[in-house]
């Protein structure tokens, strides 16, 4: 008999381990109570992108269905950009490796308009599910209309600079790149998810490198003199605008040095000075002036400034430069 049951005790091994393999995981209560589209939420695809979201209310089920449809749509594109990177003749390197953490930002700040709430279940009276799509050209078309509206300002901006001085045709550039750089992650977007835009998605990124180098060519240009100052207890507004050029990678050159070509900036300190509860204070304007090699004037600013120091109306004017230099720092000057 113990010969026996040893003889079937592999064969009854065998049939445990494949009875216990062929098994399928028994579902909870919970799972069972739940539709199937939200378990396995329909693919993007068929001219729709979908999103499941629950929450306590219909409204917070909806808002995570949206933001659970941008996050596919975020993968969708990340994987598409990625192999765009390693494959396309045509990327420049720097503008995608600038635009590769773009991304994701990007699509997550997308607002998602016309879509419809497909299914929705309350499978509990705190639990509230919501299937979401939307069709991807209401998707996409808005995304399209500002690129091509913002590409078009750009465009006139560039055209505008062909002619104008070194330091308009700087400012202008500098202001076309400003506008079509958020372009980018916008358009490579768009192009992930319809191959039709990509045209679109190149002429972006051309314009966008035409406009940054064109910036960078006449930053090169520009060279600065600053005047000196008529009264020489002004002299720190005039070492707080040089300090301010020098950090931005502009050369600024000794005025009995200054080429005819160089911009002359000039400084009008227009301060009254006071004394009050033991304060020395300072508080005025001052004038900015940037003059060509005609000493023709080509830009102006002017600046509300005030310091206030217990120690001496010196001082105070080094406080009065210290906030012109915060306010440069804020809004530079061109």
């Amino acid at each position: 008999m113990r010969r026996l049951f040893l003889l079937l005790l592999p064969a009854l091994l065998w049939l445990t381990g494949c009875a216990s393999k062929s098994a399928a995981p028994t579902p909870s209560p919970a799972e069972r109570t739940l539709p199937a589209w939200y378990l396995e939420p329909p693919q993007n695809g068929g001219g729709w992108l979908y999103g499941v979201g629950e929450g306590k209310t219909m409204e917070e089920a909806t808002k995570q269905a949206l933001a659970d449809l941008l996050a596919r749509v975020s993968v969708t594109v990340s994987s598409r950009y990625r192999s765009r990177e390693y494959t396309h003749e045509d990327v420049y390197e720097y503008v995608e490796t600038e635009r590769s953490h773009d991304i994701e930002t990007t699509v997550a700040k997308l607002p998602v308009t016309h879509y419809r709430t497909l299914k929705s279940a309350h499978p509990a009276w705190d639990r509230y599910l919501v299937l979401a799509g939307v069709r991807r050209d209401d998707f996409v078309r808005p995304l399209e209309k500002e690129i091509v509206r913002e590409n078009g300002r750009a465009e006139s901006l560039w055209r505008e600079a062909k002619n104008a001085n070194a330091l308009e045709r700087y400012d202008k550039a500098a202001e076309a790149e400003r506008i079509t750089g958020p372009l980018l992650p916008k358009a490579t977007i768009l192009a992930s998810l319809d191959r039709a835009y990509e045209p679109l998605y190149k002429k972006s990124e051309e314009a966008f490198l035409r406009y940054a180098k064109t910036k960078e060519r006449a930053k090169k240009s520009l060279r600065f003199c600053i005047e000196s100052a008529s009264d020489p207890a002004m002299e720190p507004f005039a070492e707080t605008v040089a300090s301010a050029l020098s950090e931005r990678g502009f050369p600024v050159l000794d005025t009995s040095r200054c080429p005819t070509e160089a911009i002359r900036i000039s400084l009008l300190p227009t301060l009254s000075q006071d004394r009050s509860h033991g304060f020395f204070i300072v508080k005025g304007t001052v004038d900015l002036k940037m003059h060509d090699g005609d000493n023709k004037v080509i830009q102006s600013r002017r600046y509300r400034v005030k310091g206030i120091s217990a120690k001496s109306p010196k001082a105070a004017i080094l406080e009065a430069a210290k906030g012109l230099e915060k306010k440069l720092r804020e809004k530079f000057f061109f």
